[in-house]
């Protein structure tokens, strides 16, 4: 059976499974799974762990293997959808109260083929994931060794009228809201929608791409969907999606001409944010903040409870009443000499750094600083 195959014959039981577990988010769904591992594939080996007790489904662990050939070779665990920079909650997925179980067999199969992996690296877990905590108290018990650095998401929690929420901001946004979706709405004939048959996704899909594209370029950069990956898992996604009724690609246009996009997903109580772009010709009648506040108000009124921007914190994310939470970057390596290597250097440098500025002139100072960057950026692409 190859990969594909024995990834599809899980469809049912994974979301099954997944439904059940406290980490249920459309990040771990079978259809994101699959659709990642389609378009991202190359380079990398299946690792799809199941745990079972007495024939009963206790936890799928989805990861894939990748080798890295730096300093030294160095054998990678990663989840699924991890490395491509699509998705956050990620997690093992787990039934309730059979946490402990499913960590110690887990711990136990690491342990036993250590042979076939050096570093493991669990990305974007949600603080909260309890499977996470117990992961990494078993781990350090059996000499493991674990870094871990904070990756900030942002949310909103949606009250129950559009006119409670422009309550809620802080009065220069709210009248800057109501201000530009006055002004475009007077100005042109303006139609918002979202994608609802699958024989309209490719032209939405390319339109959305395009206008990503040219915003990005007005920075001097390429923006993601130069990668025909990237088109890929869009489009293999994206039908997967709107037929579980998932998919939100919400688009603004006037005459008939999409000016934004907003790539979203629907996913029980919440709205995720995935994409956007937004046509820079349009830029000085604030077109993205519009289809925004269309989306918002929309969400509102169907009562979706959370508009989740998923990672990162910016101004502009709190000015739309976003609150902070945290996910957490983990990387855990087995107990040898490579492995000690690969997470003492970092502190090393960081040591090193504090020591030389007390002893070093100003211009050799900034050589080292240099010559540091270079060292520590290749364990930060690891």
């Amino acid at each position: 059976m190859s990969e594909e195959e024995g990834l599809e014959s899980l469809r049912t039981e994974w979301n099954c499974l997944l439904q059940q577990s406290a980490s249920d988010t459309i990040f771990l769904t079978w259809e994101w799974a699959s659709a990642w591992w389609r378009s991202y594939r190359d380079g990398k080996e299946l690792w799809l762990l199941r745990v079972e007790d007495n024939g009963e489904l206790l936890a799928l662990v989805p990861l894939y293997r990748k080798s890295v050939h730096k300093i030294f070779h160095y054998r990678g665990l990663y989840f699924i959808g991890d490395g491509s920079g699509d998705a956050d909650y990620l997690d093992i997925i787990i039934r309730p109260d059979r946490e402990e179980l499913v960590v110690r067999s887990l711990v136990q199969f690491l342990i036993k083929h250590q042979d076939q992996w050096d570093l493991l690296f669990l990305n974007e877990v949600p603080e909260t994931s309890l499977g996470g905590k117990l992961l990494q108290q078993a781990l350090r018990e059996v000499g493991c060794y674990w870094q871990q650095t904070e990756s900030p998401c942002t949310y909103v929690t949606l009250p129950t009228s559009w006119a409670e929420y422009l309550k809620y901001l802080k009065p220069r946004m709210r009248t800057k809201v109501r201000s530009l979706m006055g002004q475009l709405e007077q100005s042109f004939p303006v139609r918002f929608d979202y994608c609802r048959r699958v024989e309209d996704l490719a032209p939405r899909l390319a339109s959305l791409f395009d206008l990503h594209g040219r915003r990005w370029r007005t920075k001097g950069e390429a923006g993601v969907f130069i990668s025909p990956e990237k088109q890929k898992f869009y489009r293999e996604m994206s039908e997967l999606f709107l037929t579980r009724g998932w998919l939100r690609l919400y688009s603004l246009a006037v005459d008939n001409h999409y000016i934004a996009h907003q790539y979203c997903f629907e996913y029980r109580d919440t709205i995720f944010l995935l994409q956007e772009g937004f046509d820079p010709e349009w830029e000085q009648y604030g077109v993205g903040n519009v289809l925004r506040a269309y989306v918002f108000r929309d969400c509102i009124e169907r009562q979706i409870a959370v508009y989740d921007f998923l990672g990162g914190v910016t101004p502009h994310k709190l000015s739309w009443g976003g609150v902070v939470k945290k996910s957490l970057r983990n990387v855990i390596g087995l107990p040898t000499v490579k492995n000690r290597i690969f997470f003492e250097i970092p502190k090393a440098v960081a040591l090193g750094k504090e020591r030389l500025k007390t002893i070093l002139p100003e211009p050799m100072l900034t050589w080292v600083r240099a010559l540091n960057t270079r060292k520590s950026s290749f364990f930060d692409r690891m």
